[in-house]
């Protein structure tokens, strides 16, 4: 997007008593900071100040920086502070959003500063470019009930040229000794920790979608009007918006993929048989400019294998004409190396799988 072009971004504050309960979750609250990546300060004087990114060329200038007042100041990226005693330390990536992203810190005792650089920085990167979490950025320091400092921070697993499942949410332990910068311990897809951690919850790696959970997911604002659920089965009106439309509501129920190793399925009932204009499918998504889907199109009643990247027009790479099928099954497994097997367009009137 041109830099003198404003997306107008807004920025919202929303509370929760229980994050496991939608019921507890409250209505959003917004303020006066029109830019990105918000981060909130909570000091110890009961004060809550807030801090973010605005890039120049923007129309709006935020209103709301580091404290309440009212200012125009302009932010490096994504500034996070935590304050210890009498110390607030501040995290900032830099090196943008790939390769050279990293974590450096600096300290001061007022949150408007000044603040003094450490001689260390930076102190959060990858192991190396071999490494396979890359990315390293966008740090918050926490400390939890038994007195024990944590970094939660945003990398990416990498498999050759591919990061299959974009930006994921690391954990690494921090040793904060008093009067002294933070030490973070590296990041890895098997931490080593040397601390107290409770149990990861299991979830139910086969349970169905419900619009009544709060794990579904929708592209931009749904059209409740369109969606409707009787037991098992959700009803879904399409309207003209496609994978590809970068504004408007598209017909789309989705779960966010957290595994390499994952699969999906859906039983297609199309009854009546859909208009000529209708398209119909399961897909794995990123945005409108990079998916892949199986489609069952009204137009020629058979199924299409598309995929869509950045610059390029939707590749057809394969097409199978079905004359009565109400259903395809769909077969793709990819594995923790990033390679994927042979895709499988021979059955039929059975479910759409995609593994």
């Amino acid at each position: 997007m041109p830099s003198d072009v404003d997306f107008n971004p807004q920025n919202l504050i929303i509370t929760a008593t229980d994050l496991e309960d939608p019921s507890s979750f409250s209505d959003p609250v917004f303020y006066d900071f029109h830019g990105i990546d918000p981060s909130l300060l909570f000091d110890d004087n009961g004060r809550v100040s807030v801090q973010g990114s605005w890039i120049h060329g923007y129309c709006r200038a935020p209103a709301t920086s580091t404290s309440p007042a009212a200012t125009t100041e302009k932010f490096l990226k994504d500034r996070t502070s935590t304050r210890k005693m009498d110390i607030i330390i501040s995290c900032l990536p830099k090196g943008g959003t790939h390769r050279n992203h990293k974590i450096t810190m600096s300290r001061s005792k007022c949150i408007r500063g000044p603040f003094e650089t450490f001689k260390g920085n930076a102190v959060l990167t990858a192991e190396g470019p071999s490494a396979c979490v890359q990315c390293l950025g966008h740090g918050e320091l926490f400390e939890d009930a038994l007195g024990g400092w944590w970094a939660v921070l945003l990398a990416r697993r990498e498999h050759g040229a591919s990061y299959l499942l974009g930006r994921e949410t690391y954990l690494t332990s921090v040793e904060w000794p008093e009067n002294q910068f933070p030490s973070f311990a590296p990041v890895r897809l098997v931490q080593g920790m040397n601390r107290s951690m409770a149990e990861k919850a299991v979830r139910d790696l086969t349970a169905l979608v419900s619009l009544h959970s709060s794990s579904t997911l929708y592209l931009r604002s749904k059209n409740p009007a369109r969606y409707a659920q009787i037991e098992n089965t959700i009803v879904m009106i399409p309207t003209r918006a496609t994978l590809g439309a970068c504004s408007g509501s598209v017909t789309f129920v989705g779960h966010r993929q957290t595994s390499l190793l994952s699969s999906a399925q859906t039983l297609l009932l199309m009854k009546p048989p859909p208009a000529e204009e209708t398209v119909v499918g399961l897909t794995v998504y990123k945005d409108p400019f990079r998916y892949a889907a199986i489609e069952y199109c009204g137009q020629d009643r058979s199924v299409h294998l598309k995929v869509q990247q950045v610059g390029k027009p939707v590749l057809t790479v394969s097409r199978v004409c079905v004359e009565s099928a109400k259903a395809l099954q769909h077969c793709h497994q990819t594995h923790e190396d990033g390679n994927a097997k042979s895709l499988d367009l021979d059955r039929y009137l059975v479910p759409v799988n995609w593994r």
